[in-house]
């Protein structure tokens, strides 16, 4: 057994429950998992939130440190969601402000710790929006059927074989390249 803390996923502690049951023997499964037998005996006894438990989920529902002012929260989400809803991209450090402007408890600080919990209690992420690197002029047409013919030409003029032409995806093209 190690001394170093692990936490493990409800589908491991529901093996482990389910061998423990089995076998009849609680030491014995804590010996062939490595861990405390103790472990054991607390994942028997929440089996059943276990099994309604997420398989990935490394903590029941309701365990770890409760939201204090829950009104505040849930009038952050509304604002959140609004905001979303238009289309707004939102940084984290807009967020921070506006939790410290809708707030009237003088103690909370909005800090970076309540803003990753914020985050990872309502699942979301803070991502940049992408959109293509480049927009295409209005004769971009012209301008590959202009780069075929070129091609072409370099290809007669050195005498290329068609066999040694290789069609290469996701090469970069600018069509922003000057004319020849």
């Amino acid at each position: 057994m190690s001394n170093r803390r692990s936490s493990y996923d409800a589908a491991f502690k529901l093996k482990v429950v389910s061998m423990a049951l089995e076998s009849k023997n609680n030491r014995k499964t804590a010996d062939h998992f490595g861990i405390n037998e103790k472990q054991v005996r607390q994942w028997i006894r929440a089996k059943d939130q276990l099994y309604s438990s997420k398989r990935r989920a490394k903590r029941l529902p309701g365990v770890g440190c409760k939201v204090k002012n829950i009104s505040l929260d849930e009038n952050f989400m509304q604002w959140f969601d609004g905001h979303r809803k238009n289309g707004n991209a939102i940084s984290g450090r807009q967020l921070q402000m506006q939790a410290r402007r809708i707030t009237t408890d003088g103690t909370f600080k909005a800090s970076d710790g309540w803003l990753h919990s914020f985050k990872k209690r309502h699942a979301l992420s803070t991502r940049v929006l992408t959109s293509i690197g480049q927009k295409l002029p209005p004769n971009f047409e012209d301008k590959i059927e202009q780069f075929h013919r070129y091609i072409i030409q370099l290809r007669q003029r050195h005498g290329y074989p068609l066999s040694d032409v290789y069609n290469m995806d996701e090469t970069l093209l600018r069509f922003d390249m000057p004319s020849i």
